[in-house]
């Protein structure tokens, strides 16, 4: 007999058997059936190529602290599946997950019968489900993460209280189109008639792309980090404290709990969002703001998760990504001995730029392969640098490569495992194979 997890894994994924088909058309048959429960909940859309978990993290950490019941519906998990529904930080049980599944069966199986419709994709019938929970459990609000792009994304049915853009880069580019602006049009889909609009885009083109959509639909358009003055005045490896100046208020010492420059531009937008959103959620406060950013958890973003070495964990899966973690790495370096790599990229992703952007930081770089079925080889990786003067091993077993680097290190050095989530996922549940689940 099917269990639950066998149903919700027999509809097609990304990328695997024609997982992605564009198209809001099913998700709306299936909601409309359900009795559109996607509309009894306060939604925060948050779309953008990096830093739409981390800030959505960091909104949902603000909400909860100001004694809200947040819902965060994000994609994809590290752990365990029932990690993309969680509330004030908790994942769905399995007990709930079950009933939610034995709830929409019956109107996806009749939605799959419909020939013009057809069977709908894994992300749309887990995203039917979303709606479906959290409108059961009654939460205060929804943080809502794109799962691609935006404008076709199975998200895109809903009439939030407000749309976040985060960034605009070079990611599924055969879906989303080659140039930046291409790409910002189909994030900007998200922006619905009427409803303010909060970017960190900084790219012109990608901006001007944004402020023609909103323009075109009357939406309000915010873009705080042109109006925020920030300094920082504290950075490790555990933690960063900014003085912070967004509209008129002086956050002083303000402490952020996620690593790297990225994460205080992350931190802006998602400042800049909740005070947008004061009239929905009053008890929101300056304390509420402080323990949110404090408090905030989004594991595998520039981790830190062992010391004497020094464990760095990072899900850069772009360049972008690569380049925020080489930046944040060039300012910490220098309190190591030795910077040691752990790097598995999957194949479609821009993979030699990658590479040669974070090689000429270490000391010694392993290459290896995640369990992923799109993942590089570590000689594929290691090829990329033939030539260059850099100490490269490849050791295409996953736990020994991580392992041996940590065992070679010393108590002095750093070692940073990244190039993917699924690497990130894979090194967790090898060194940290207690935390798993509770975000």
């Amino acid at each position: 007999m099917m269990n639950y997890m066998d149903y919700i894994n027999s509809f097609s994924k990304f990328k695997m058997g024609g997982g992605y088909r564009p198209g809001l058309e099913r998700v709306k048959a299936a909601l409309k059936e359900l009795g559109n429960p996607e509309r009894e909940v306060k939604i925060i859309h948050v779309a953008g190529t990096n830093g739409k978990g981390s800030t959505s993290a960091m909104m949902a950490s603000i909400l909860k602290q100001a004694g809200y019941r947040v819902g965060f519906y994000s994609s994809p998990h590290l752990h365990h599946f029932r990690e993309r529904f969680r509330i004030n930080g908790v994942p769905i049980s399995k007990e709930e997950l079950e009933l939610m599944v034995k709830k929409v069966k019956p109107v996806i199986e009749e939605i799959s019968k419909d020939p013009k419709l057809g069977r709908p994709s894994f992300f749309e019938v887990v995203t039917v489900i979303a709606f479906v929970y959290f409108a059961y459990k009654k939460v205060d609000a929804l943080v809502l993460e794109v799962g691609l792009g935006g404008r076709l994304d199975a998200t895109n049915v809903v009439y939030p209280l407000i749309s976040v853009i985060t960034s605009i880069g070079h990611d599924h580019t055969e879906y989303l189109g080659t140039t930046l602006s291409e790409i910002a049009f189909e994030k900007a889909g998200i922006i619905k008639e009427n409803v303010a609009v909060v970017t960190g885009v900084q790219d012109k083109e990608a901006f001007a792309t944004i402020e023609k959509v909103a323009k075109d639909k009357n939406a309000p358009l915010y873009a705080p980090l042109r109006e925020a003055e920030w300094t920082k005045k504290e950075e490790n490896l555990i933690k960063q404290k900014i003085d912070l100046t967004l509209e008129s208020q002086f956050y002083h010492d303000l402490e952020i709990g996620l690593l790297g420059e990225h994460q205080i531009r992350n931190a802006i937008v998602a400042l800049k969002t909740i005070l947008l959103l004061k009239e929905h959620f009053p008890a929101v406060d300056e304390q509420a703001i402080r323990r949110g950013f404090k408090e905030v958890k989004w594991p595998g973003r520039l981790e830190l998760i062992r010391e004497n070495p020094s464990v760095l964990l990072d899900g850069a899966h772009n360049i972008e990504g690569i380049e925020a973690l080489a930046l944040f790495l060039e300012r910490v370096k220098n309190n190591f001995d030795h910077l040691y790599l752990v790097m598995s990229i999957l194949k479609d992703k821009d993979v030699d730029p990658m590479v040669r952007r974070i090689a000429p930081l270490a000391s010694g770089i392993i290459f290896t392969q995640n369990h992923n079925l799109r993942a590089s080889s570590g000689e594929d990786l290691a090829r990329i640098l033939e030539g260059e003067e850099v100490d490269i091993k490849v050791i295409p077993d996953f736990a020994t490569a991580i392992h041996k680097a940590i065992i070679e290190a010393k108590s002095s050095d750093l070692v940073c495992i990244t190039g993917s989530l699924y690497t990130i996922a894979e090194a967790r549940e090898i060194l940290l194979p207690g935390d798993q689940g509770i975000l």
